[in-house]
């Protein structure tokens, strides 16, 4: 008789709630036909040279949701440096246009944290 302890169960709960997601990322943005379609899923896994990421996510989960973190923080990435005029992330913001920004360290935590908050939702 299989003893099955809780923390086995929760494992395998979280990976299949991870494959359910990566598969459905999948279904609706990844696909072999966009192959030559500037910023698709596709596109960027040929780009970046992923060759382990596969059509079938469940085939290959950890790749497949290893690219889809890359991806997504390289998209958010690049909206903060458009956002903030940067062309680099070792660049310095000149100006940032966050009413307040410019005294940010005399602010108490609790009001640099709605400042940053505030910034974060325009990206």
């Amino acid at each position: 008789m299989y003893i099955i302890t809780l923390s086995v169960v929760i494992n395998l709960v979280a990976l299949s709630v991870l494959v359910l997601c990566v598969q459905v990322i999948w279904k609706y943005f990844y696909s072999s036909n966009s192959a030559q379609d500037h910023g698709t899923l596709y596109q960027l896994r040929n780009k970046l040279n992923r060759t382990n990421v596969v059509t079938k996510p469940k085939n290959n989960v950890n790749a497949c949701e290893d690219f889809v973190e890359i991806v997504t923080s390289g998209l958010i990435i690049s909206s903060a440096l458009e956002m903030l005029s940067l062309n680099s992330v070792d660049d310095m913001p000149s100006d940032i246009s966050v009413p307040g920004a410019e005294e940010v360290w005399t602010l108490s935590a609790d009001e640099r944290r709605k400042l940053l908050l505030d910034l974060c939702r325009r990206i």
